[in-house]
């Protein structure tokens, strides 16, 4: 039996066809996997949605954080102005025992050079002048 002669226009049609069906398939597939990737993103966006809090747990959270920084911020500047206020306290007491040492000695002239965080000081105490035995007669 005689097969029938495809003409050359039949021929050329059935190939565009075939390759376009090539084409269909290949786009089909591609979207098929566009889709199934877009199906596990939105499953995963779902569990990842499940582990985290909604925004307002969130913004809690983070308003109870930093009242909890605020309050341990001020805890700290108190006691360090409380340690201050006591260390200069301590040295002025020093300050004021050596100088009643010092006068209460018999001594003429006192000069005392201080220097400190608050900067330099020099003190000159003049004690009772002593009169010669000479000036004395």
């Amino acid at each position: 039996m005689d097969q029938p002669q495809l003409s050359t226009h039949t021929l050329i049609m059935h190939t565009d066809l075939t390759t376009v069906a090539t084409y269909i398939r290949a786009f089909h597939r591609e979207l098929y996997a566009e889709r199934q990737l877009r199906m596990r993103e939105a499953r995963m966006n779902d569990h990842l949605r499940g582990l985290l809090p909604d925004g307002s747990i969130v913004m809690l959270v983070g308003m109870v954080a930093g009242v909890v920084i605020g309050l341990v911020r001020a805890y700290l500047r108190h006691r360090t102005r409380i340690h201050a206020e006591r260390e200069l306290s301590a040295r002025t007491a020093a300050r004021a025992a050596g100088l009643i040492t010092l006068v209460s000695g018999r001594h003429e002239n006192i000069k005392i050079d201080e220097r400190d965080r608050d900067g330099h000081r020099v003190v000159e105490l003049r004690g009772p002048q002593r009169t010669s035995d000479k000036e004395a007669a």
